[in-house]
């Protein structure tokens, strides 16, 4: 097992750790350990690294309001970093569609969803989930009822 620091290199961080193994073959080192051997095989069996880091900080933002007109979800999000997010919208398990926008750090932005079918019952609610450019989580309300009349006359 290794771990490593470079301050001002990339990335920044690094785990990592192998494994390596050696069989040898020795007949006479029951009697004697100064016995000569022979290797059969050695290497590395696994090598893999567990983590890197770059000193990059992940995304940050939160929902701070959900409202529903006209069957269309605005979301209100506090960018704590800039870039790009996404709100995808969830069903029963399925996603049923997304809204994306890029933003500035601090400054309120608003990400909106037409909901184009009535929402299933099967859990309550739909599954409002806030994530950043690669799709990671950073914020949810699940569930959130506000467009469960949607379709429903």
């Amino acid at each position: 097992m290794h771990a490593g620091y470079r301050p001002l290199g990339k990335p920044q961080g690094v785990i990592d750790g192998s494994l390596s193994g050696e069989l040898g073959l020795c007949l006479a080192c029951i009697l004697d350990d100064s016995a000569p051997n022979l290797t059969l095989l050695s290497g590395t069996i696994i090598a893999r690294t567990f983590y890197t880091w770059d000193g990059s900080q992940p995304a940050t933002a939160s929902i701070t309001s959900l409202n529903t007109t006209n069957c269309v979800i605005t979301a209100t999000i506090q960018p704590g970093s800039s870039g790009a997010y996404g709100m995808q919208v969830w069903d029963d398990g399925v996603q049923i569609g997304s809204a994306w926008g890029t933003f500035t750090a601090g400054q309120p932005a608003t990400l909106s969803y037409y909901v184009r079918s009535r929402v299933l019952q099967g859990a309550s609610g739909l599954g409002i989930l806030l994530v950043d450019s690669h799709g990671n989580l950073i914020d949810s309300v699940d569930p959130y009822n506000g467009a469960d009349t949607c379709f429903t006359t």
